[in-house]
C-alpha cells in the first residue's frame, strides 16, 4: 500500500489555508513552513515520549500499525489525557490521530509557567483519522478531551510529524460538502472496492471527480479505519458518510429493515441526495450480488430515495430543497448496460490501471484478507458492468463514461 502512495502524482500536502481553518490558534505565519519547504516532514513519534516513557507495552500500541489495538488513556483524578513530550532538537508541526471510538473534539494544551494548560490547536469531532496542525512545539504538550476531561481517549495510531511537505499516505480528509460529483452507496467498508473495481480510483483519483463514499452498516472499529486507507490510496479526500445501521448477516431483506426501519432507511438515504446533490449516484446490484441482505437492503432504498428526494412534499421537516438525482447506475443492472474500461493506464497512479489500484486498496481492507473475497476481473459479478438504472438526462449513447449527458 504505501509504495502505491508513494506512486501518486498528486500530494496530500495540506495547504495554509487548510491548515489555519483546522485550527484557528495555530496562526498562517507559524504553519507556513509545513508548505514553504519541499523538505519532507518527518515521523519522530517513535522519538516522543508518551506520558514520560520512551517505552511501554500500552502506549507502543498507538506506534504499532495494527488496528486491532489501541491506547485507551487512562483516568487520572478525573482527567484524560495523552502528554506528548517531542524529541530535544525536533518540532512537531503535527499529529495525526486514528481513532478506536468514533471521531472526539479534542484540545492540544500546552503547560504554562504557573501550571496551568494553555490550549494551542483544537479539532472538531470530524473524522476517524483527524490531523491536527500544530504551532510548531518543542515542549510538552497533551492531547484532552475538548468538550469534557474526562473523555474517553481511546487510540489506534498516533503519528508525530516534523514541519515540511506531508507523505502522500499521510490523510488529511476534506469534509464533505455538496454538491458532489459522484455518490457511491456501499454495504459494508470492502464492497466499495469489491463490486465496483476500478471505478473510485478512476473517477476520483485520475479524473478529479469529488466521491463521496456511503457506507450503510460495519461490525468491528477497525474495518472503519481500513475504509478510510482503502479510499485514500484509491485518491478520494472527501470523507466518507457512515449511515449507522446495525450490521446483519442474513439474506432477507425484510430482517434487515426490521432493525433499520423501512421508511427510516430510504428517507436517510433521500436526505442524503438532498444534501449532497450528486450529479451521479452508484448502487451495489439489486440482488445484492452474491445475495447479502445488507447489500439488497442498501440498494433497494438507494432506489426508493430517488423519487422521496424529488418530491417537494416530503421530508419538509428537514429544510432541504428537493433534488432530482441527475443518473443512477446500479451494478450488473440488466438495462441500458455500459461496459467500463478498467485496464487503461493512468498517470495519476504512474501508469498502473483502474484495475490495478482497485487490487491494492483492497489489500487495506486487511481483516477481509485470506477469505474468499477477491477484486475479480470479468467474471459473474463483474466490476465493471453497470446498468442505467435512472436518467433525467437522457440514455447513454457513447457509453464507457458514467457522466456522458452531465455538463
Amino acid at each position: 500500500m504505501i509504495s502505491l502512495m508513494m506512486m501518486l502524482s498528486a500530494s496530500a500536502e495540506a495547504t495554509t489555508s487548510d491548515l489555519a481553518t483546522a485550527s484557528d490558534l495555530a496562526t498562517v505565519s507559524d504553519l507556513a513552513t509545513a508548505t514553504d519547504t519541499e523538505e519532507m516532514a518527518r515521523d519522530i513519534t517513535a522519538q516522543c515520549l508518551l506520558n514520560g516513557e520512551a517505552k511501554n507495552q500500552h502506549l507502543d500500541q498507538v506506534r504499532d500499525g495494527n488496528y486491532r489495538t489501541f491506547l485507551d488513556v487512562s483516568q487520572n483524578h478525573g482527567v484524560r489525557q495523552l502528554q506528548i513530550t517531542p524529541p530535544e532538537g525536533e518540532v512537531a508541526a503535527g499529529i495525526l490521530i486514528k481513532w478506536r471510538s468514533f471521531p472526539l473534539s479534542v484540545s492540544i494544551q500546552t503547560q504554562q509557567e504557573d501550571g496551568t494548560w494553555q490550549e494551542v490547536a483544537w479539532c472538531d469531532a470530524d473524522f476517524n483519522a483527524q490531523y491536527i496542525p500544530l504551532p510548531n512545539l518543542t515542549e510538552t504538550f497533551r492531547i484532552i478531551g475538548r468538550e469534557s476531561e474526562s473523555a474517553k481517549l481511546q487510540i489506534c495510531e498516533l503519528t508525530v510529524v516534523t514541519p515540511g511537505k506531508l507523505p502522500d499516505d499521510f490523510q488529511v480528509w476534506q469534509k464533505a460538502e455538496g454538491p458532489v460529483d459522484m455518490m457511491v452507496l456501499a454495504g459494508h467498508p470492502d464492497d466499495e472496492i469489491l463490486w465496483f473495481g476500478g471505478l473510485i480510483p478512476y473517477y476520483a483519483g485520475q479524473m478529479q471527480k469529488k466521491v463521496l463514499v456511503v457506507c450503510a452498516a460495519f461490525n468491528v472499529y477497525n474495518r472503519r479505519l481500513e475504509l478510510l486507507d482503502c479510499l485514500w490510496t484509491c485518491g478520494v479526500r472527501i470523507y466518507p458518510v457512515f449511515a449507522g445501521f446495525e450490521d446483519i448477516i442474513t439474506q432477507n431483506v425484510n430482517t434487515i429493515f426490521d432493525s433499520w426501519g423501512r421508511q427510516k432507511t430510504v428517507n436517510k438515504v433521500a436526505t442524503l441526495y438532498r444534501t449532497y446533490q450528486p450529479s451521479v449516484v452508484v448502487l451495489q446490484d439489486e440482488k445484492g450480488e452474491y445475495g447479502h441482505g445488507v447489500h439488497r437492503a442498501f440498494s433497494w432504498a438507494g432506489r426508493q430515495a430517488i423519487a422521496v428526494a424529488a418530491d417537494g412534499d416530503k421530508l419538509t421537516d428537514t429544510g432541504l430543497a428537493a433534488y432530482d438525482v441527475p443518473k443512477v447506475y446500479m451494478h450488473l443492472y440488466a438495462e441500458n448496460q455500459i461496459q467500463m474500461d478498467w485496464h487503461q493506464p493512468l498517470s495519476y497512479f504512474g501508469g498502473m490501471t483502474a484495475q490495478d489500484v482497485a487490487r491494492e486498496a483492497f489489500k487495506c481492507h486487511v481483516s477481509q484478507q485470506g477469505k474468499r473475497w477477491q477484486v475479480e476481473d470479468g467474471g459473474i459479478w463483474d466490476n465493471s458492468l453497470f446498468g442505467l438504472y435512472y436518467t433525467t438526462v437522457g440514455l447513454d449513447v457513447i457509453g464507457g463514461d458514467m457522466f456522458e449527458n452531465i455538463d
